[in-house]
């Protein structure tokens, strides 16, 4: 075999290589992004109503009310969000409720611990 022979060779099978390669970490990132979808739909249906409270929190700061006064303003007014949960202040919690049951309660303590800060409005410097 001549040495030209040999590198067409050993390119066709480096090249080959190359083509397995890719196409084991083109499978791999289909995986990964078909668990991460899988995960992402888990996470988000346990946890709906973390979107809700910081909703409400982020509403409230619009109004200029600060985080002592949401529970007072909860209990007079419901919030109802955008995907009809229901957020009121009931009993010395927060309740979120979906369909007339209550999906999630958490204290207000909590809530301003938690819920608050991330309703942080955006700045607009």
């Amino acid at each position: 075999m001549s040495p030209d022979e040999l590198v067409a060779a050993c390119l066709q099978v480096l090249e080959a290589e190359a083509a397995k390669r890719a196409g084991y970490y083109d499978c791999m990132a289909l995986a990964r992004e078909a668990e991460s979808r899988r995960m992402r739909r888990l996470v988000s249906g346990r946890y709906t109503h973390s979107h809700s409270l910081i909703e409400v929190a982020r509403k409230l700061r619009q109004q200029n009310l600060k985080a002592k006064a949401a529970a007072s303003q909860l209990a007079d007014h419901p919030f109802k969000c955008v995907d009809g949960t229901i957020v009121a202040f009931e009993r010395d919690e927060f309740v979120v409720k979906l369909g007339g049951k209550e999906v999630f309660a958490v204290g207000e303590e909590q809530f301003i611990k938690r819920y608050w800060p991330q309703g942080k409005l955006p700045s607009t410097a």
